[in-house]
């Protein structure tokens, strides 16, 4: 009906849905998965942009870089950049720094 679409435009939906919970793994924001429960309409506001898990979110507990890849089953070397770090915390921290890192070793 007219009048409900002119209503909805002028005054606006807001994107609602939420994104996948944060695990022990501590996800970063490429990894996660939003779940949309209400499309944006009109002037509302937009679906927030997916972030990193950091530790406090959800079952996050650790340093923020992801998961450890020598625990995944699969996992060949081959995916990895090795980067010239002395400690497993420069390695970390390594990760926190590069946008396409989604887990490490050392």
């Amino acid at each position: 009906n007219t009048i409900a679409a002119g209503l909805i435009a002028s005054t606006g939906v807001d994107c609602q849905g939420s994104w996948s919970a944060c695990t022990s793994a501590c996800e970063k924001a490429s990894t996660r998965t939003w779940t949309e429960t209400q499309t944006q309409q009109g002037t509302g506001a937009a679906c927030p942009e997916a972030t990193d898990c950091v530790a406090g979110d959800g079952q996050c507990s650790g340093d923020g870089c992801g998961t450890v890849l020598k625990a995944n089953i699969g996992w060949t070397g081959a995916e990895s950049v090795v980067a010239n770090v002395q400690s497993s915390g420069e390695c970390c921290d390594y990760c926190k720094k590069t946008a396409s890192c989604i887990g490490w070793v050392y």
